[in-house]
């Protein structure tokens, strides 16, 4: 684990990262664990430099001006998130050679985006009737588009979800729990300054 107290500026940030990797490297280790926040120089450097990042949404709890307690950040515009996802979530579906349905239907809220699932995937207006029908509260959609767990983690710690089980195993391959290709924060996102992807 690397906290950021450890590195206050870019330049010691990212001395410290090439120091932990090659060490890391020679213990025999693939990852390292930040303990940071998006904004951080760790985090930034990290950013740049390529890495995948699996934030914790525990370390990013703030207060807004108002004091209201806010959870990092959360998705505003479902349809958005996945076109700008659809490079990431073609190499997923090329990967994934499961059982899947032609189609499925994603309802966060009041939003609802289909994805056609054929030789690659696209987003859709419409899907054929009988499609299954995924249903993920705002906050849990974020986190599985974010790649902070899997739709069917989500499932069990959040309340109102509905993963039918004809698509479980698809929607765990097109949202794993890993950092996704990265979404153009100042469009899907709400409070870029504040609660973006990108530092």
């Amino acid at each position: 684990t690397v906290t950021d107290s450890w590195a206050a500026g870019a330049a010691p940030a990212a001395a410290l990262l090439r120091t932990v990797a090659e060490e890391a490297a020679q213990a025999g280790f693939e990852w390292m664990r930040l303990n940071c926040r998006r904004g951080d120089a760790l985090a930034r450097v990290a950013v740049l430099a390529g890495g995948e990042l699996r934030w914790s949404a525990a370390q990013e709890r703030d207060c807004t001006e108002d004091g209201e307690d806010v959870d990092a950040f959360y998705l505003t515009d479902l349809r958005l998130a996945l076109q700008q996802m659809l490079p990431e979530l073609n190499a997923r579906w090329h990967s994934f050679g499961g059982p899947s349905p032609a189609a499925v239907r994603l309802v966060m809220d009041e939003e609802e985006a289909a994805l056609e699932l054929g030789p690659d995937v696209s987003v859709v207006e419409a899907v054929p009737a009988g499609s299954p029908r995924v249903v993920l509260p705002r906050k849990a959609m974020t986190r599985a588009v974010m790649g902070y767990a899997t739709p069917a983690e989500l499932s069990l710690l959040h309340e109102g979800c509905e993963i039918p089980a004809a698509c479980r195993t698809t929607m765990d391959a097109l949202f794993p729990a890993r950092e996704p290709h990265l979404i153009h924060e100042n469009m899907a996102f709400a409070a870029p300054e504040q609660f973006g992807l990108v530092p």
